[in-house]
């Protein structure tokens, strides 16, 4: 039973910009052996290492029986998700709540756990009393495993590889150990055994100590004597003075996300790459030099590195920089022993007699604003032309960054346009487009920064589109405008084509390639290989006002919103009346939609006055400034996406970017292969 009080006070610390809400008491009591643990949750808003700013949960477990004082010696997560301590006191288990002791089965409690490693189908391996247990299907296995003093685990496929004591693996130093179900475990030598059949040959791992482990994707990286080895395919590489690699005792090691690794000693850093090139640097900060230091190294989703200094963490961003983060008061007198990521990205810490730690909330979106050396402005177009500058359409005119800092800051070299747009397209030939509320329309050459204006006669309203033909259609506030040829752009606009006295907010395509057009109080579909355009929806009827903005499912749904709020989904049959439907009834964040985007991977973006929503396969996500954003003030029309399928966001003060990997697997690389095509007879391919 838990009792929870949560009041919240805000505060400002100006030196970091931390605004901390931290709660005045969260009590809980836990009737287990009478014991009783308070919890402090509190979330902490600064500017990140990276110079862009996020949101952080961090919980502290202090006053937890068992987890409170004792050492931490290890974590471990199984694949059901249950989160596992060893301390010198015993195994504990959480589910995202207090702690809870385990036993193994028979045998009695657990004492002195000092390792712990996480396995496939919810294996558990566990060092604990000089003794190995397996936990398997529910079952505990102890394991006949001789070792000396110090233990090191790594899960390799379903399997573990067990690093016994300091020794060279000739002394039985080196173990695998195969999981069975239902029956005892396979253990065998690893130096003396196989892998996938193939029989390990003599090599450094033989006859070196050994003092690290890690592994990935059927690669053994082991630190080896004053050298780096990895085991791979049957064949063993040494990764020495030759190499690259300086002769140094590596005591942490971890893979990195592109199957390489990063390993460190008291006062280096070396990334050995998968194309065997070595990098080396410096640790950061003032580290301890003695025998007795232990280093960590734990790598998050986004590929930070984090690891310890004297008396603070540092952060490595993906650009190599490191920075320190202070924001661990209660660790920064000592050392932290143990750190570990779990599968939600959260990042656990512990340090003896302080109890362990959570920290979740590592950077999803890096914002771009003044404090960058960024306009501030209103942003409200990003895009990145074929030479991979960055454009931005914004009330201060139109600005052009060669390239951005991995920090979020900017380049020097930039140039500004004193061009009033509300909207960028980049063609096919890789030109910018921009258009705004003026009589002008704008073609911008980036190669060799041409800048010609066609002139209207009517004022434009930023809508424009690209059809399959490269053809640009433009939206003005009388009709609909065509540039048949925009590689060869004509000196002036051409004439109105079609809905004369229609102002035209929103221009998208169908899955079938027709043109939609949304304007004041009407939704107009283009009949197919035509240039008519027929009323299908009269948006008076559906109560969200005057249509603003629109965007298309994969499903060919088309999504509305309209001036007053609200959404609403269309679907239009080739015959009949259009179906309507209402998305985000009662909704707080859905008040005043600005914007509505699809991406490539189909996930449905909407922008507000409250920050920005996404529909995926697995439901909605929200975020605002309390998830990183730089602004919830999501601009009309802002909302775009990158080749590499990130996200931009313009808002009223600056934007933010998004790297979508960070909140879902990559995208396969899937390529269509056309096996037959025919046309009556005749065979296309040919």
């Amino acid at each position: 039973m838990s009792i929870i009080d949560p009041a919240f006070y805000k505060f400002r610390y100006s030196n970091i910009s931390i605004l901390i809400i931290l709660g005045k008491a969260i009590s809980a009591y836990i009737f287990h052996k009478k014991f009783i643990f308070l919890t402090l949750v509190f979330v902490l808003f600064f500017k990140c290492i990276s110079g862009f700013a996020f949101a952080q949960t961090v919980r502290l477990f202090d006053g937890q029986v068992g987890v409170e004082n004792a050492t931490i010696n290890g974590f471990a997560q199984d694949t059901d998700g249950f989160l596992y301590v060893g301390t010198e006191t015993g195994l504990y288990v959480s589910s995202g709540g207090e702690f809870t002791r385990v036993d193994n089965g028979n045998a009695g409690t657990f004492t002195h756990v000092t390792a712990l490693a996480g396995g496939e189908d919810d294996n558990l391996l566990i060092a604990a009393d000089h003794t190995v247990w397996l936990r398997n299907k529910q079952s505990f296995h102890k394991i006949s495993l001789k070792f000396q003093d110090h233990l090191h685990f790594s899960a390799l496929d379903k399997d573990f590889i067990v690093l016994a004591g300091e020794g060279p693996a000739k002394g039985g130093g080196l173990w695998r150990i195969h999981p069975k179900s239902g029956s005892e475990p396979v253990v065998e030598r690893f130096i003396d055994g196989s892998i996938n059949g193939i029989r390990l040959p003599k090599s450094t791992i033989a006859t070196k100590p050994l003092y690290a482990i890690a592994s990935s994707e059927q690669t053994v990286w082991l630190a080896c004597g004053d050298a780096i080895c990895r085991y791979k395919d049957g064949v063993s590489i040494v990764f020495g003075l030759h190499e690259g690699v300086p002769s140094d005792k590596w005591l942490a090691l971890i893979p990195d996300k592109n199957k390489g690794l990063i390993a460190r000693s008291t006062t280096r850093i070396v990334h050995i790459n998968t194309d065997k090139s070595v990098e080396l640097e410096n640790v950061p900060g003032n580290i301890p030099g003695t025998s007795t230091y232990n280093p960590f190294l734990i790598s998050t989703a986004g590929g930070q590195v984090i690891t310890q200094g004297a008396s603070t963490l540092f952060i490595r961003s993906l650009a190599g920089q490191w920075e320190s983060s202070d924001f661990l008061s209660k660790y920064k007198s000592g050392l932290i022993s143990v750190a570990f990521v779990d599968r939600e990205d959260g990042i656990w810490f512990a340090r003896s007699d302080h109890g362990i730690m959570r920290v979740a909330g590592f950077a999803e979106w890096k914002n771009y604003g003044a404090d960058q050396g960024f306009p501030a402005a209103m942003i409200s177009a990003v895009k990145r032309d074929n030479s991979g500058a960055l454009w931005l359409a914004t009330d201060k005119g139109i600005f052009r960054y060669a390239s951005l800092k991995e920090n979020g800051g900017r380049l020097a070299e930039f140039n500004h346009y004193d061009i009033n747009a509300t909207s960028l397209l980049r063609a096919g030939d890789g030109t910018i487009w921009a258009a705004g509320k003026t009589s002008f329309l704008i073609h911008i050459d980036p190669i060799t920064k041409k800048i010609t204006s066609l002139a209207s006669q009517v004022p434009l309203t930023g809508a424009m589109a690209l059809d399959s033909a490269d053809r640009l259609w433009i939206g003005t506030a009388q009709g609909l405008i065509r540039i048949d040829d925009p590689v060869h752009p004509p000196a002036r606009l051409p004439e109105i084509l079609g809905l004369n006295e229609r102002r035209i907010n929103a221009l998208r395509f169908d899955q079938y390639g027709r043109l939609l057009i949304l304007t004041d109080s009407v939704l107009f579909r283009q009949k197919s290989g035509t240039d008519y355009f027929e009323p299908r929806v009269d948006l008076l009827d559906l109560g969200i006002g005057e249509g603003r903005s629109m965007a298309v499912t994969m499903s060919n749904e088309i999504w509305i919103a309209g001036l007053i709020g609200g959404i609403r989904q269309i679907t239009l049959p080739e015959e009949g009346n259009a179906v309507i439907s209402s998305l985000f009834t009662g909704s707080q964040h859905i008040e005043q939609v600005t914007s509505i985007f699809r991406d490539s991977r189909g996930w449905m973006w909407v922008g507000s006055n409250h920050g920005v929503n996404v529909l995926r396969s697995n439901g909605w996500r929200h975020f605002d400034i309390d998830s990183g954003l730089i602004s919830n003030q999501i601009i009309q029309g802002s909302v775009s996406e990158n080749d590499d399928g990130s996200l931009w966001l313009g808002t009223d003060i600056g934007f933010s970017h998004l790297d979508t990997e960070l909140i879902a697997p990559s995208l396969p690389d899937i390529h269509t292969v056309i096996l037959s095509a025919y046309m009556g007879s005749i065979d296309l391919r040919a």
